[in-house]
């Protein structure tokens, strides 16, 4: 929300510079993104006219423009493209004080140039979009002083309000702020309540529920003009472009007083009478970028006699709207439910600087004034007699009533823990609201229509603390605990597994819970069967996600698409289904990796390796291994799912029974329906809520003391049938009751010239190292001669020759 400083002293006499202003804003609680200069900062720049343009003898993009400022000719050398003959432009001459400095006489490339044309940048003028010189009203009179078009330096403070407080979204509002911060006096919007003729059009209001407050009034017989100059100026520092007098008007109102208005072309409304309500269902609505759309009784719409004109709180309608030769119009000044409006904006991708302040909630004691307040405003830039102007029609079925939050100053300063008198309290207090009574305890506070944010002395007692200043707060070295609680097992997972992943290289993406239907496809299933939004923002956040792997996918490819092929990501978050025809949640992690490992930068770029079905089980077993009190089993015999290879596939089954996860690599034509370049995508997802329900949470991971004694090791060859797995014989090799070796790793498997049909050969390397004495040789003979029997009687393993 952008605030002038120029216009908050309409409301408010502030004796501070810009810079000291934004400091007290942010001391009050309100945050203030940038300070920046409007209006003209410059002296020296004049209305000239384009006489002639010739090509620089010296420079191809380069032109020699002869301008006329009216009393003289002049050649100046300038590059834009977008000059032609007879354009008024603004002439900076020589000794003109320009935003970044003085502008002296120079030459250009061998040709002198007695000034610059300037573009609004140049000027630092609001942008006119276009690309070049400044091109000024071909009305413009030759010589004129260009600032004086733009009006005095200002500055623009552009604050981030928070959601809360919606009264804050307007000039009115922030000097309303300032005048309790700085004790100075409020002026109220200026309205001379001037009386019309005659009344305003039939208005009935269908439910009080969805409008508290509507306003009309009929102003005719209007000519078409353009909004003065100061109008104009106010709506350009906020980023509004000018249209008409009508249009301009209702958007200057809306800045300050936070207000949001409405201007229905009189003679295109039917029936003479207007009509809030829900729409009914089948009606269509044309809106004003000429886009049709479908309503339903969930919409809130202004409707004449016969069709809806607008919908309320949100945008107009095409057939309602001011055109330029619109000559008299109905003003509505309203107060709708915030939560109709919200829906219908978010519903149609509307939301417009009207929704957002009624979705916040407006003022429903200022609908009037701002009513009248345009009405006189339009009346003096385009009106006529004062006959021409109806009287209001003010439709207020469910009056504000003000509620009343007790609380006492001791209250206050225990809640704060400060020692603030009581004076000091009431002053802070008594002007935030009309009605504050403090001659009994406890005092009372009646809440005004514009703060609906204070419901309880905790409210109150931050106001206080925001305009008595946050310094007096005493320091303390008492630290604040909540009473202890045991992290839920779930929660202890959690972050667990952020721990092992982010040791192991990993980096967490944190992503929404919500993926679009092109993103569910990905994994199969029925769409329907998946919990998803009624009032989606977009068709992008559409689903509640049943995988964590659709959004890896997408920050992958957001990477990729950068030039990042290499990547080990993880995220530990929700996941959603039905379960019993309820939605439910879940949590799980995953992670991707993908490209050269360690990485593409590796300094031994010699030793890298291309990221493989290795790396993935291993980083999924580490990461298992955090978890003591769970037998855990990579078992290839599942079958894969239809978004991963069918060949590289394994489950991850909890305890030889539970599948709570899955590993291998991402099927290559996955990766091709997701927009990605890389098909080597190794990818893993565990259920950490079924983990932490099946653990047990008493087993301690215990720890040997590292032996002190030298490892040995022997390597075997053994051939096995091809649908023996390795982690299979690991298993059996680890659970041999003699010598049992302390590690069984893969070395080698080979399949080719010299191996059976059916047959693989595996080379193992069995590591042993006893706690007690390093092994002699007949020991590590009889420890390998056990292991071989263990995987012959089970696996039919022979030790090949």
């Amino acid at each position: 929300m952008k605030i002038l400083y120029s216009w908050l002293k309409d409301f408010i006499d502030i004796n501070m510079p810009p810079e000291e202003l934004a400091k007290k804003l942010v001391s009050i609680g309100i945050e203030v993104a940038s300070v920046e200069k409007t209006g003209a900062n410059f002296t020296g720049v004049c209305v000239a006219e384009i006489q002639k343009i010739d090509v620089h003898p010296n420079a191809d993009k380069l032109h020699l423009v002869d301008v006329n400022d009216g009393t003289s000719v002049m050649t100046v050398v300038c590059g834009a493209q977008n000059i032609a003959v007879g354009q008024r432009v603004p002439l900076a001459k020589v000794g003109a004080k320009l935003p970044d400095g003085e502008l002296k006489k120079a030459k250009i490339r061998g040709v002198e140039s007695n000034g610059m044309l300037c573009s609004t940048d140049e000027l630092k003028l609001p942008d006119d979009g276009v690309d070049g010189i400044f091109l000024l009203p071909k009305d413009a009179p030759l010589g004129t002083d260009v600032a004086k078009m733009f009006g005095e330096p200002d500055c623009a403070l552009d604050l981030e309000i928070v959601p809360n407080r919606p009264d804050l979204l307007s000039h009115f509002g922030i000097a309303r702020e300032l005048s309790v911060a700085l004790g100075l006096p409020l002026r109220q919007p200026k309205c001379a309540q001037l009386k019309g003729q005659g009344e305003a059009l039939k208005i009935t209001i269908e439910n009080p529920a969805d409008c508290q407050r509507y306003c009309g009034r009929v102003l005719k017989n209007l000519r078409p003009a353009q909004s003065p100059d100061w109008l104009k100026r106010r709506l350009l520092a906020m980023g509004t472009n000018p249209k008409n007098a009508l249009v301009d008007v209702t958007n200057y109102i809306l800045y300050e007083m936070g207000q949001p208005l409405h201007a229905f072309d009189l003679a295109k409304l039917e029936g003479g009478e207007i009509n809030v309500r829900r729409a009914r269902e089948g009606e269509k609505f044309m809106t004003l970028d000429n886009k049709e759309i479908a309503l339903d009784p969930g919409v809130l719409v202004i409707a004449d006699r016969n069709r809806p004109v607008a919908l309320a709180g949100v945008i107009g309608g095409l057939y309602s709207g001011i055109a330029d030769d619109t000559s008299s119009v109905f003003l509505e000044s309203a107060c709708f439910n915030p939560p109709l409006v919200h829906v219908t904006a978010r519903r149609f991708a509307s939301r417009t600087e009207a929704s957002k302040r009624f979705e916040g909630g407006v003022n429903p004691e200022a609908v009037e004034l701002a009513c009248r307040r345009a009405a006189e405003l339009i009346m003096e830039i385009c009106g006529r007699p004062q006959e021409d102007m109806s009287e209001v029609r003010d439709v207020y079925p469910v009056k504000y009533a003000p509620k009343a939050v007790e609380f006492t100053p001791e209250q206050i300063n225990r809640i704060l823990g400060t020692a603030l008198p009581d004076e000091k309290i009431k002053a802070v207090a008594a002007p935030l609201s009309s009605g504050l009574d403090t001659a009994s305890l406890p005092w009372k506070f009646l809440v005004p229509p514009h703060r609906r944010d204070i419901e309880t002395r905790w409210d109150i007692a931050e106001d206080v603390v925001r305009f008595a200043g946050y310094d007096c707060v005493p320091a303390s070295d008492t630290p604040c605990r909540l009473p202890g609680q045991e992290m839920p097992a779930v929660v202890e997972d959690v972050e667990l597994a952020r721990e092992e992943l982010t040791a192991l290289g990993f980096s967490e993406v944190m992503s929404y819970d919500l993926i679009s239907s092109a993103e569910f496809a990905l994994l199969g299933g029925d769409e329907k069967s998946q919990p998803s939004l009624l009032n989606p923002l977009s068709d992008e956040w559409k689903l509640l996600r049943p995988s964590l792997l659709p959004s890896l996918l997408r920050a992958f490819g957001y990477n990729e698409r950068r030039g990042v092929r290499t990547a080990m990501l993880y995220e530990a978050g929700k996941v959603y289904s039905y379960v019993n025809g309820h939605p439910a949640e879940k949590l799980g992690v995953a992670g991707l990796m993908a490209g050269s490992y360690p990485a593409d930068l590796f300094w031994r770029q010699g030793e890298m390796k291309e990221t493989g079905f290795a790396h993935i089980k291993g980083a999924a077993e580490r990461l298992l291994a955090r978890f003591p009190g769970c037998k855990i089993d990579i078992s290839t015999g599942g079958k894969a799912p239809s978004f991963m290879h069918p060949k590289l596939y394994a489950e991850v089954v909890l305890n030889g029974k539970e599948r709570i996860g899955y590993l291998g690599k991402l099927h290559p034509l996955t990766a091709k329906a997701a927009g990605l370049k890389a098909e080597d995508l190794w990818v893993f997802e565990l259920s950490l809520e079924t983990l932490a329900l099946r653990r047990n949470r008493k087993h301690m991971l215990k720890v040997d003391m590292p032996s002190q004694f030298q490892s040995s090791w022997r390597d075997i060859s053994v051939l096995v049938d091809k649908g023996v797995s390795f982690a299979d014989m690991e298993r059996c090799a680890a659970g041999v009751k003699a010598q049992a070796p302390l590690s069984v790793e893969l070395a080698d498997l080979y399949e080719g010239k010299g191996v059976p049909e059916g047959k693989k050969s595996l080379s193992l390397r069995l590591t042993f190292r006893p706690q007690d004495r390093t092994l002699k040789d007949a020991e590590m003979d009889e420890a390998v001669k056990a292991v071989l029997e263990a995987l012959s009687g089970k696996f039919g393993a022979a030790l090949r020759s």
